[in-house]
């Protein structure tokens, strides 16, 4: 479909079941920028170029009804970049593939739409649970990268967004699963001392983990079919290239930071869920992070790095978590009080000086997905 404004033509190509957005139609290859890279002794030609918001688009504009028309993001702005890698080597067609790197943005939820999502999570727990979702939550943010290996050929999807995150996080409280732990504030014995206190709350159906410490790992479909959990293979060592990551030599052709949701947990302290990526000529990068803070009573960082390098055949995935209980802090040096932890740049210095522990028997700490064998691992 072609689509026209006052200014540009615009094409959105979200129908057939490439990204949600395009460029400008009728660009010419040579406005793509062009970076060759080489792997394993062969070399490709990465070309990368923006992908442009197209407000205009009526599958858009069905689909975005109760999103307010001040609310939609500029016609041109750029909200992900399309990378097209290319073999060199002639009659080879290893490696060749399109990369869609999408990030969205998104107003709080309302009334509304908090109200249909607690009973989504509620309906997760087999109805045990009455479970209150945090107070912001973005509820159309998220982070989509997908791949194909030529037009025909399926559709590839890894995203990460609010709502299955606090899925994930309710699934926990459903009956035949390991319960997580409740936690409590540094206030909680002077509450419990209260008079009253036995009949506030009292129904174990309330009692639930409201520090929103989700185990969400990101979600992988393949043409709208959820992928197995064994689809990730365990690995003994990290491919992460973090020399590569780290050489400022290299050019950040995309990055964008999207928070999924937060909560001030009752002014005890602060959870957020939020999503960095990068794109570089030579790879993608993804960190999702939970930062839980519980004031006088622990630290909880939980991360999920995805990294590709263009050229190859895996997405890889490690998998950190790190926390440390308040009393702790002084031993190990790290600051005891709030104000420090409280500033998140401040916090993102210190997280590698707190310990890791371990992960879910069903959660390798580092693993990787094939993308030729994506199809064979559907549900």
């Amino acid at each position: 479909m072609s689509l026209t404004n006052s200014n540009n033509s615009l094409k959105c190509i979200c129908a057939d079941g490439g990204a949600r957005y395009v460029g400008r139609s009728g660009v010419k290859a040579s406005s793509f920028s062009h970076y060759p890279i080489s792997v394993s002794e062969r070399t490709f030609d990465v070309r990368a170029k923006q992908l442009l918001y197209v407000p205009e688009c009526p599958f858009h504009r069905a689909w975005g009804d109760e999103t307010p028309e001040e609310e939609a993001t500029g016609s041109g702005q750029a909200v992900g970049i399309r990378v097209v890698v290319t073999n060199k080597q002639e009659h080879e067609e290893e490696g060749n593939c399109c990369w869609d790197v999408i990030s969205s943005q998104s107003r709080i939820a309302d009334a509304s739409q908090m109200d249909d999502i607690t009973e989504r999570l509620c309906d997760a727990t087999e109805r045990t649970k009455h479970l209150i979702p945090p107070e912001v939550i973005y509820v159309r943010a998220s982070v989509t990268l997908s791949f194909k290996r030529t037009p025909n050929s399926s559709l590839m999807t890894l995203s990460l967004d609010p709502i299955n995150a606090l899925d994930s996080w309710a699934r926990s409280h459903a009956p035949g699963h390991e319960r997580p732990d409740i936690l409590h504030s540094a206030h909680a014995s002077l509450w419990k001392s209260r008079p009253n206190a036995s009949s506030v709350r009292a129904s174990s159906e309330l009692q639930f983990d409201w520090s929103y410490s989700t185990t969400f790992a990101g979600t992988v479909s393949v043409d709208g079919q959820h992928l197995s959990p064994s689809a990730w293979e365990k690995r003994s060592h990290s491919s992460l290239d973090l020399g590569y990551l780290s050489d400022t030599s290299v050019p950040i052709l995309f990055y964008d930071s999207v928070i999924l949701y937060e909560d001030d947990l009752h002014d005890v302290g602060d959870v957020r869920l939020s999503v960095r990526l990068r794109v570089m000529p030579g790879c993608f990068f993804v960190l999702q992070r939970l930062v839980l803070r519980i004031d006088q009573v622990m630290i909880r960082i939980r991360d999920v790095r995805y990294f590709h390098k263009f050229g190859t055949d895996e997405v890889h995935r490690d998998i950190c978590w790190r926390e440390v209980e308040w009393k702790n802090l002084e031993s190990l040096n790290l600051p005891t009080e709030v104000g420090a932890w409280a500033d998140e740049a401040k916090t993102m210095r210190l997280v590698g000086s707190i310990p890791k522990v371990g992960l879910p028997g069903d959660l390798p700490e580092i693993s990787a997905l094939k993308l030729s064998e994506g199809q064979q691992l559907l549900l």
